[in-house]
């Protein structure tokens, strides 16, 4: 399993808690709108698009549902492996992220966290070979029932 800037239950505990304080954070200074956007024309294209806006939509009126769900939750994944990407990103709040997913990569006894230099929210998109070797990583453990690099 590769988990690429996931979300941790904490901060889904309430509604002016962290996610507020990172929505802050992360809307304003969106890279996909800036001037200068390393993000192709038709990524935009799509990220303001009617359908990708009404899936957002749908997405965000699931989230009482998906985040009571996730606090019920088995934390335990046993010993299946995992990675856990997370951006570097520059914010006071990055210590709390840090810890965070560290807490979601101790989850699996064959778990790790991977900082992502250079990478924000998109990581996909931003280090897309980072997301694919991640990947490659966890097949590879699965297939030869080693442990993820």
């Amino acid at each position: 399993m590769v988990l690429v800037d996931a979300s941790h239950e904490k901060l889904l505990t309430a509604p002016l808690g962290l996610p507020r304080l990172f929505a802050g954070f992360v809307i304003p200074e969106n890279p996909i709108f800036a001037g200068d956007s390393k993000y192709p024309s038709a990524y935009r294209a799509i990220a303001t698009s009617t359908k990708y806006l009404h899936t957002v939509r749908r997405e965000y009126s699931a989230m009482g549902e998906s985040w009571s769900q996730a606090r019920g939750s088995e934390k335990s994944l046993g010993d299946r492996p995992l990675v856990v990407l997370l951006p570097t990103f520059r914010h006071e709040l990055f210590p709390v992220a840090r810890r965070l997913q560290a807490d979601l990569a101790s989850r699996s006894t064959e778990g790790k966290l991977m900082l992502v230099e250079n990478s924000g929210h998109h990581t996909q998109h931003d280090r897309p070979e980072v997301v694919i070797d991640a990947v490659r990583q966890v097949v590879e453990a699965v297939r030869h029932k080693t442990t993820v690099v």
